[in-house]
């Protein structure tokens, strides 16, 4: 079998409303020698059985399917990337869509420059590729190349690089996943933080106008009140550590990410204490455990926050602790 020149990689759990569309809008690619490998993480709905409809009629399609749920969608993205044997590899969502001359703009910029990733333009929309709402970069950078490093620095604070359906070298990757496959906690922002890691090892970055569009699934509410959600904070603290290791005197960068998680601690601490009646007694456990542990993490980066940030996010953990005592004044577990 001759090597493709693309390994599409899509991690897919519960998505039988948009696989499909994901799927069409592969086949569609100007570009046709690839493959796409999908790895189902232990979907409970129809999800399998629309893919098999397509692995039937064209080979280039190939289903795995994880024999439990892995709790995020890093894991089976992984395993998609590792059984890829294409010369270059390209994730995508299940849930999101690229236009059709997206795999060809790719290629061709990472052969012209020779970059080891090139990215494209992220489209942000919610049913409707024409409801689009904003983009990622917010600037023309088509035809820039920059170092990793400097690449990545545009992601710290702010998002002015678009991260999704990152065409890379496939021995790049699969390097940085023999390295990193079980170093990141499985769950919120662990892309987020995936990505800035393979980015900033890199000696060359390529950006094209190559359009991929990023659907905005309506799970906000049910995201933000689980338990999940709080486990992101374990992601940011990594994220934090990341940035004060390889920007360590970069001052404008630390204040700008210092101030990212006092509002991520923030926002986590009023969601505690507004859903406070939704969580068992063993979910408050583990929640407040996770906001302790936070919060003597944020500690340590106060002197890259303005008093009022560091105030607030203070004051915001004080209150849910008295709020936590009182609620609970037969259990000492619960005082911080």
């Amino acid at each position: 079998m001759n090597q493709p020149q693309i390994s599409i990689a899509v991690p897919a759990y519960n998505c039988q409303n948009y696989i499909e569309a994901m799927i069409k809008s592969i086949q569609a690619q100007t570009l046709i020698d690839w493959e796409m490998i999908i790895v189902d993480d232990h979907s409970t709905d129809n999800t399998c059985k629309i893919i098999e409809n397509y692995t039937a009629t064209d080979s280039r399609i190939k289903l795995y399917k994880r024999f439990e749920n892995s709790g995020g969608c890093r894991l089976p993205r992984f395993d998609a990337i590792l059984k890829s044997s294409g010369k270059y590899v390209c994730p995508i969502d299940s849930d999101d869509i690229i236009e059709s001359k997206y795999l060809q703009k790719m290629v061709d910029a990472i052969e012209k420059t020779g970059a080891d990733i090139v990215t494209g333009i992220m489209y942000f929309f919610k049913d409707k590729i024409g409801d689009m709402n904003r983009c990622i970069p917010y600037s023309n950078r088509n035809g820039e190349i920059l170092t990793g490093k400097d690449a990545c620095s545009l992601t710290l604070g702010k998002w002015d690089i678009g991260c999704n359906g990152l065409l890379t070298r496939t021995n790049v990757y699969k390097s940085y996943i023999e390295n990193h496959y079980q170093q990141t906690f499985n769950g919120p922002h662990s892309d987020e933080l995936d990505n800035r890691r393979l980015i900033i090892n890199v000696s060359k970055i390529a950006f094209t106008n190559a359009a991929y569009y990023y659907r905005q699934v309506p799970t906000g509410i049910v995201l933000n009140n689980s338990i999940k959600s709080f486990n992101g904070l374990t992601n940011y603290k990594e994220l934090m550590k990341f940035t004060y290791d390889h920007y360590k005197d970069d001052l404008e960068i630390k204040k700008l990410m210092s101030l990212q998680y006092a509002s991520e601690l923030i926002h986590k601490c009023m969601n505690y204490y507004k859903n406070y009646g939704v969580y068992s007694f063993k979910e408050r456990q583990y929640i407040i455990d996770i906001l302790r542990c936070t919060f003597n993490d944020f500690k340590q980066y106060r002197k890259d926050l303005n008093k009022i940030s560091y105030k607030l996010a203070t004051i915001n953990f004080f209150i849910l602790r008295k709020i936590t005592q009182l609620r609970v004044q037969h259990s000492t577990w619960f005082r911080l």
